[in-house]
């Protein structure tokens, strides 16, 4: 009787339909892309203290510039702009000659529109022209010589 019982519920359970995985949504899966990806080099709280940029680690990364870090984004002037669909054309895009690469053929437009909103949320209210009265320090060289005095 006991097999019995074990082959009739085998037969039940494999009459019932398999459910498929709920689909995650946009913003919980950039939150985990960026936990496991870009926080490597951006660090977990966006101050580009990421594990890959030790000196030791970071100096033997093939084809970049090793002397651009990533971005510290609480912080920092955005070479490209601060504005939302600025940001998500660099994540898209990437920045040539460094560790960015673009994203556009490994993630959804709506994952890399919700990493843009993060990366601008670790910033807060701060923006580029804030930097630019403010704290004209935190401006790279070459773009501070472009701008109007």
């Amino acid at each position: 009787t006991l097999l019995l019982g074990v082959v009739a519920a085998g037969a039940f359970w494999s009459q019932r339909p398999v459910l498929a995985k709920p689909a995650k949504s946009p913003s919980l899966e950039a939150a985990e892309v960026f936990a496991n990806n870009c926080s490597s080099c951006h660090g977990a709280s966006g101050r580009g203290d990421g594990t890959v940029t030790q000196p030791a680690v970071w100096s033997n990364i093939e084809g970049i510039d090793g002397s651009r870090k990533p971005r510290n984004y609480t912080a920092e002037w955005f070479r490209f702009g601060d504005s939302e669909p600025a940001i998500i054309a660099t994540i898209r895009n990437g920045v040539p000659g460094t560790a960015m690469n673009g994203f556009k053929d490994i993630y959804p437009a709506p994952v890399i529109r919700e990493l843009a909103r993060i990366v601008r949320n670790f910033r807060g209210k701060l923006t580029n022209e804030q930097i630019r009265r403010e704290h004209p320090e935190r401006i790279p060289a070459d773009i501070r010589a472009m701008l109007p005095h």
